[in-house]
């Protein structure tokens, strides 16, 4: 026992131990791997990252110049007329000073030779740019470049694209006085070629002269080209990038390097890594206006990535470029991995000291609990004993309780039995003997399913499916078959023990509470009989009431027919008149009959759809001539509502509560009676209000009026089944609610008060 003992003190004073030491370097290794990991994903984030900025830097840089270059192309003929027309300008003036100063002395030939002196000595556009002159009718006077075309007549003279210049200036300065035309023509250092120029005309009034100017087009673009050149040239960009461009034959136009300026990549071997990329993205990829290449670059020993953006100028046939070194990213990873090893090593030394300050409480803790132990241990052996006594009188107890559940298992009246989710009966009561006659070793290990009623078997099945998905089920009806044939209606609750999956239920014989039911159920029908009787009585009287006039009328029209026959006087149109006042009397008395028949023909008691008015109108129809005779208005207020209910039923309910108005009026004296009828809809269901100006119902009798038999009138008057079938054919039939209340009320500026009947119908 000593030996345990001991051995246990040690392992708890040493366990402690070895699971920090243990734990230490878990964590240590953890903290290093957590280290590693993150910063390589912090590595490979701030690359991707980085590269990803740079692009869109790039991209921006690149996409800004090309815009700027449209821009300025876009702007460029603007430009170029502007400062032709500058220029047109001042050789005008000049002339025009000429003429001024000498008109008054000198003879035209004389101030035309001056004018031609004076504007023969004018050039621009580094000597490109020079002014000639022509009559309207063609003839040179001046032209700088080729003095064989002084003297001569150039109107129909033709340039090598087959236009007639000369001809064209006399038309634009007859029609304008100025304008611009383009023409091509050879150029002062090239004479055997000739290339376009934009020029203007402008008419020197005084003697019908033209004087003319122009530039070369594709000088005026070279010149644009190279100004942009000189402005990308002055471009500054962070981590010393810079912007490059390259025509579509491989020349480098821009470079800020002075060795790679003017080099052509197409054909030197230090360009052989880009050339077949430019090549393939000039002449193949003829639809890619733009993209991204990365190549390997060697920077002094080490190799590094560069990724370039390129963008085609398609106009000038151009190439733009800019590019960045994927290592520059190394730095912010450098710092990014200073700021980890520091974080970490924070970590490490926390993790040290908590791993010290908890050493020494766990060796503190250790040695009291192994003291604590050791004086416990006897203790504890005691107590063991003790409660190895205790849970065998638990184990007794459980048995005894055992015994005493199968006595009530057997000892219930009620059909007790255990089955499985599929309807195996594991265990049953002795009651099944009684309830079903059979013996419970005759249907243990048999489904129970075998003895439903076949027209209750779909129902039962859905009621096993709710426990099978863990449902209770607290009533349940179904009936199984006897041992003798019969069937017995049993009334059952369920639950099913999801630890073991089996379904624990109890069910009651209600076969003579059923009997009972039905045997009410037939009695009510008896009461509605009773009803519909004497709602037939009160039809009868309506009819008998709304039959006298056509009747009367009938009588009087062939009796006055009989008249004027025998006394020789009937003629065509009396006869015609008074055989349609008789068949129109004929014809109510039919539609009569047919209301009267509908309202107690059974097979109207079927769901229809239909709408409250006229079921309204039908019901007043029936009733209105005893409320004519007591003279009794019916005020109605209807909300036309579609509705699919039992119509039919439904005017039975309103021809009781009219009955009941109409004899509550009948005891008033010195008053209006009135029968307000009102229909509106609210959440979906159709309300039907009817309430009169009889005073009310008195407080001590209001809350049985819904009572079989009972009756505020003389037994004479009335059964006392009339609201009360009106209530049960309300909530059994048509799915609704009746209430009734006292109400005062203002109509035509007069006080009423009356009883209030409120019906709300399920209108869908």
């Amino acid at each position: 026992m000593t030996k345990e003992v001991n051995k246990l003190l040690n392992i708890i004073k040493f366990t402690p131990l070895i699971i920090i030491l243990f734990t230490s370097i878990f964590i240590m290794i953890v903290i290093y791997q957590e280290q590693e990991n993150e910063f390589k994903k912090e590595k490979d984030f701030i690359k991707q990252q980085y590269i990803s900025q740079e692009k869109n830097k790039i991209k921006s840089s690149i996409n800004a110049i090309h815009d700027y270059i449209q821009q300025q192309r876009q702007r460029s003929e603007s430009v170029l007329k502007n400062d032709l027309k500058e220029r047109i300008l001042n050789a005008h003036k000049i002339a025009t000073n000429i003429y001024n100063k000498n008109k008054d002395h000198l003879s035209k030939e004389q101030i035309i030779k001056i004018i031609k002196d004076s504007l023969e000595l004018i050039r621009f556009n580094q000597g490109r740019g020079y002014f000639s002159l022509h009559t309207m009718e063609g003839i040179s006077i001046l032209h700088p470049i080729n003095k064989a075309f002084e003297g001569q007549n150039l109107l129909n003279k033709k340039d090598s694209h087959g236009n007639t210049p000369i001809l064209n200036a006399v038309n634009i300065v007859k029609t304008k006085g100025e304008g611009f035309m383009s023409w091509y023509y050879v150029k002062p250092n090239d004479l055997k070629n000739t290339y376009k120029k934009l020029g203007i005309v402008k008419k020197f009034e005084p003697y019908n002269l033209i004087i003319t100017t122009a530039e070369y087009v594709d000088d005026f673009e070279n010149n644009l080209k190279n100004k942009i050149l000189e402005h990308i040239s002055k471009l500054k960009y962070k981590n010393d990038n810079f912007i490059f461009v390259i025509d579509y034959e491989g020349r480098i136009l821009y470079h800020p390097s002075k060795k790679v300026l003017h080099g052509n990549i197409f054909k030197e071997e230090k360009f052989s890594h880009l050339s077949n990329y430019f090549k393939k993205f000039i002449y193949e990829d003829t639809n890619k206006k733009e993209d991204f290449t990365s190549y390997e670059l060697k920077v002094y020993t080490k190799n590094d990535t560069k990724i370039t953006y390129v963008k085609k100028l398609y106009e000038w046939s151009w190439l733009i470029l800019s590019g960045f070194k994927v290592s520059d990213a190394d730095r912010i990873i450098e710092e990014r991995k200073l700021i980890l090893e520091k974080k970490y090593t924070s970590y490490k030394q926390t993790i040290f000291l908590y791993i010290y300050i908890i050493t020494l409480i766990l060796m503190f803790i250790s040695y009291f609990v192994a003291k604590l132990i050791k004086n416990k241990f006897l203790e504890y052996r005691s107590k063991e004993n003790e409660q190895l006594e205790k849970e065998l009188i638990a184990k007794n107890k459980i048995i005894n309780l055992e015994e005493e559940f199968n006595s009530f298992f057997e000892l219930s009246i009620n059909l007790q039995l255990i089955t499985s989710i599929e309807g195996k009966i594991i265990q049953i009561n002795n009651a099944c003997k009684t309830i079903l006659g059979y013996k419970k070793e005759e249907l243990i290990n048999t489904s129970f399913i075998n003895l439903i009623h076949k027209d209750d078997i779909k129902k039962t099945e859905i009621e096993m499916k709710k426990l099978g998905a863990g449902e209770s089920i607290y009533y349940f009806e179904n009936r199984y078959k006897h041992k003798n044939g019969t069937y017995i209606n049993l009334a059952w609750s369920s639950i099913v023990n999801n630890s073991n999956n089996l379904i624990y239920a109890t069910a009651q014989n209600i076969t003579t509470a059923k009997a009972i039911e039905l045997e009410n159920k037939e009695k009510e029908k008896i009461l509605f009989q009773q009803n519909k009787l004497a709602a037939m009585g009160e039809m009868l009287a309506n009819i008998a009431h709304q039959w006298r006039q056509p009747l009367s009328t009938i009588s009087t029209g062939a009796t006055g027919v009989k008249l004027q026959n025998e006394m020789n006087i009937l003629d065509n149109s009396s006869l015609n008149q008074t055989m349609d006042t008789i068949n129109d009397s004929a014809q109510y008395l039919s539609q009569t009959i047919e209301d009267f028949k509908g309202f107690f023909d059974p097979r109207n008691s079927k769901e229809t759809e239909f709408k409250i008015s006229h079921t309204i109108n039908k019901t007043l129809e029936l009733t209105k001539s005893q409320f004519v005779s007591k003279e009794i208005e019916i005020v109605t207020n209807i909300e036309d509502i579609l509705l699919i209910s039992k119509e039919n039923e439904l005017i039975q309910v309103l021809v009781n509560i009219l009955n009941n108005a109409k004899d509550a009026l009948e005891t008033i004296q010195n008053q209006r009676k009135i029968i307000f009828i009102s229909t509106y809809k609210k959440n979906n269901n159709l309300i039907i209000e009817i309430k009169d100006t009889a005073k009310g119902i008195e407080d001590n009798v209001i809350d049985r009026i819904f009572e079989p038999y009972f009756s505020t009138k003389h037994k004479a008057q009335g059964t006392g089944i009339g609201l009360y079938m009106s209530q049960s054919i309300i909530t059994s039939s048509l799915n609704g609610i009746i209430n009734v209340k006292n109400e005062t009320f203002t109509y035509e500026d007069v006080e009423y008060k009356g009883a209030n009947f409120h019906i709300d119908i399920d209108s869908i």
